[in-house]
């Protein structure tokens, strides 16, 4: 009862885990008594926590995963979900195949009990005796077993608390994030939000590439490593942005062959997974978003409907920002030659003043019209007219720098204006 409400005064596994091998270390005096939590599906127990009666450790010494697959010891325990008490001097068992562990364990008896929730086994607790000697009695198992089911039960609503915080947090970061995106003004702060929220939502994200491809085939792309918190070179995989572009479909990659990456982010002896999800706006493709992580298996479904939530934010924000700039792009150019219009012209013109008498520059206004260009019209017709004056807008953009702003003001009236040139340098 005492060993009981210990632990079910704890709030997290790894102090339930560490209060229930302290108090059956004192109680039936074993010299080492370890938790580790059971992975069914990927065949390992990781590790939570050990107490060693002589030197009190609270920190477990071993921090890989253990392989229980070639380890008969523990998938009895785990296929029959039952307790198992193993001698190592016992005669009949000198040729059983669990004396394996004992090349692992110091040890001269060895007890396993599985840790049992609703859902299956959720971990065991190991016991290691180096006294040959020690007897457990029927009282001793009964123990372990009450104080296992006890650990399970407590450990499940521990659990399912925590998924609850979680669940709770990442909500609040969606909701922060969805804000964020909707109110942003430019496509690099768009991709900036959703690395961020990479960030919150994949708590073993390496790196992050967020790319968008646009109507003219540009990639604007932004790439981010969690590890040295800078933008650099992040591993991409082509084929599966390919694939996504072309399906509109998640591509996992379950196991990153490093010889096909460059990356100056990730160590090549790490094993990684990929996770690569579209940016869709409807049916449209608008881009992809590309996890590097650390699991080397398949996230879960929750960890992906979350990052399928932010990139449909993501995307409804980028597919907003382009309207927008369609909408100001259309509203600054002339529909017949794609040169500024007017409003365009008059915008720079006053920047290009007010930068003039900060620098102290000059700049020059070319005014130009076209000659005899009433007879095309109607000699020709409207449309060779319209032909004619896109081939003189395509002359005066070859003739000129990026810098200049060339603008038709209507009709055949056209003035380029030019920074930082001379009288001299307009002529």
């Amino acid at each position: 009862l005492k060993a009981v409400l210990t632990i079910s005064r704890q709030e997290k596994i790894e102090t339930i885990a560490y209060e229930a091998c302290k108090q059956i270390s004192e109680m039936l005096g074993v010299f080492t008594v370890s938790f580790a939590i059971v992975d069914v599906k990927e065949k390992y127990g990781q590790l939570v926590t050990e107490f060693i009666s002589e030197e009190r450790v609270t920190e477990p010494k071993w921090y890989q995963p253990i392989y229980y697959s070639g380890m008969p010891f523990f998938t009895k325990v785990i296929e029959n979900k039952e307790t198992i008490h193993f001698h190592k001097n016992d005669p009949k068992n000198a040729n059983a195949p669990e004396m394996e562990i004992f090349k692992e364990f110091i040890a001269q008896q060895i007890v396993l009990v599985p840790v049992l929730t609703r859902e299956g086994i959720f971990g065991m607790l190991l016991l290691c005796e180096r006294s040959p000697t020690r007897e457990f009695s029927a009282s001793d198992f009964a123990f372990l077993e009450l104080l296992a089911n006890n650990i399970g039960i407590i450990a499940e609503r521990t659990q399912l608390l925590e998924q609850s915080e979680q669940r709770t947090t990442e909500l609040e970061d969606l909701h922060q994030l969805t804000h964020t995106l909707s109110s942003s003004t430019n496509l690099l702060e768009i991709l900036e939000t959703a690395v961020e929220g990479v960030g919150k939502l994949t708590s073993e994200a390496l790196c992050v590439t967020v790319l968008i491809n646009d109507q003219a085939n540009d990639r604007l792309q932004l790439s981010y490593c969690f590890q040295t918190g800078r933008t650099m070179n992040c591993p991409i995989n082509e084929e599966a942005i390919h694939q996504v572009m072309l399906t509109g479909e998640n591509q996992i990659i379950e196991s990153i062959d490093w010889e096909d990456q460059k990356s100056t982010c990730v160590n090549a002896d790490k094993s990684c997974s990929m996770i690569s999800l579209p940016l869709k706006a409807g049916r449209k493709v608008l881009g992809v978003v590309q996890i590097t992580s650390l699991a080397t298996a398949k996230p879960s479904p929750h960890s992906i409907h979350n990052l399928e939530m932010l990139a449909d934010q993501a995307a409804m924000a980028i597919e907003n920002q382009l309207l927008l700039e369609k909408i100001t792009n259309q509203a600054m150019t002339d529909v017949l030659t794609r040169l500024s219009n007017r409003r365009a012209f008059e915008q720079a013109l006053k920047k290009e003043i007010a930068r003039t008498k900060r620098n102290s520059s000059e700049f020059c206004l070319l005014f130009i019209d076209l000659d005899g260009f009433k007879q095309v019209n109607d000699l020709f017709g409207h449309p060779v007219g319209d032909i004619t004056l896109q081939g003189v807008a395509q002359c005066f953009k070859r003739a000129t720098r990026e810098s200049d702003v060339v603008t038709r003001l209507g009709g055949d009236e056209f003035v380029i204006l030019l920074p930082d040139t001379g009288v001299a340098g307009g002529e």
